[in-house]
């Protein structure tokens, strides 16, 4: 039987690996960033990968074939695109290695679900709990709060640093919701509804936009293509729209409900920026990219010139989708 190391191997039912333990956590100490070297979550990766492979003399390996191919392609294309925009440095070198260790931990592990989603669980229920806190102390208690820092690093432009809205652990509430969403979806896989609406009530509390559009989402998916009971859809749309009543009428979420009603498809930032930047791309850089997390540089150098609001009160922020980030990219 393959485990998660990709070896043959009797599966130990009783132990979680390492990656089932650190990937949870892997989510928070990404936006911990360290001067040129990445994040603290991307050095542990690279040092338990670096690690692994000194100690193993056989590895059996299994590359995604897709993620082969991109990699493949994305490799050499961003050598020549760092190098004909904004130089090549040590703090992009450690960009593209970590596209290629991320590779690897793909060909070489394996996870298990199940006991991903109780790291995973233990994880969101003290996130979430510490979401619901600040939430009272903000909307019932006057009080300005802000990120629960794990460590004592610099808080950068990406973090919301108003106090006004929740966001625990997280650098703003969208995130945090970000977060949450795939064990949303899990949880309700395994009909977990408990656990389900334990969370989905966390994103609404989080006041994040779009976190409170994808859950609704989530759950009408959920309700249209799942196999449960009438009684039991019913129960759930009542719920759904008891929640979504106390959202509408309830002052305390005045500002994700006018963020919902305001939203400017032309114009928003998660929906259409990085896709206008693209767009405005000189064809070979539509083609080959500028290079992983180069856009920043690529802003502030003057190379495009943009106008919206998130650049103007940012400094030149690269705040985009995920989607048109990878296109900008790569």
């Amino acid at each position: 039987m393959l485990t998660r190391f990709g070896e043959n191997k009797t599966s130990d039912k009783s132990k979680i690996g390492f990656l089932e333990f650190f990937l949870p956590i892997y989510s928070i100490l990404i936006y911990y960033t360290l001067p040129v070297v990445g994040s603290v979550g991307q050095l542990i990766l690279f040092a338990y990968t670096l690690f692994y492979l000194l100690r193993k003399h056989i590895i059996i390996i299994n590359f995604p074939k897709w993620l082969l191919y991109f990699t493949l392609f994305t490799m050499p294309t961003q050598f020549v695109a760092f190098r004909t925009i904004g130089g090549f440095n040590f703090s992009r070198f450690v960009n593209l290695l970590m596209i290629v260790v991320y590779v690897i931990l793909l060909a070489l592990f394996k996870v298990d679900v199940n006991k991903l989603m109780i790291m995973y669980k233990i994880v969101a229920l003290i996130a979430s709990i510490l979401i619901i806190i600040q939430f009272v102390q903000i909307y019932f208690g006057g009080q300005v709060v802000h990120q629960i820092m794990l460590f004592s690093f610099e808080r950068s432009e990406f973090w919301y640093q108003d106090g006004l809205r929740p966001q625990g652990l997280f650098p703003e509430p969208q995130v945090y919701a970000t977060f949450i969403l795939p064990l949303l979806i899990l949880c309700l896989k395994k009909k977990e509804y408990i656990w389900a609406v334990f969370l989905t009530i966390s994103i609404i509390v989080s006041t994040s936009s779009l976190g409170i559009i994808c859950s609704i989402f989530v759950w009408g998916m959920y309700l249209f293509t799942s196999s449960i009971e009438t009684t039991k859809k019913i129960a759930i749309i009542g719920t759904i729209l008891v929640i979504a009543l106390a959202v509408f009428i309830l002052p305390i979420f005045d500002y994700a409900v006018q963020k919902i009603s305001r939203i400017d498809v032309t114009n928003n930032v998660r929906l259409s920026r990085g896709f206008t930047i693209y767009y405005r791309l000189p064809l070979m850089s539509k083609l080959f990219g500028i290079g992983v997390n180069n856009l920043k540089y690529y802003i502030s150098s003057g190379m495009i010139v943009l106008n919206d609001y998130m650049s103007r009160a940012m400094r030149y922020s690269a705040y985009i989708t995920t989607a048109s980030e990878l296109l900008i990219n790569y």
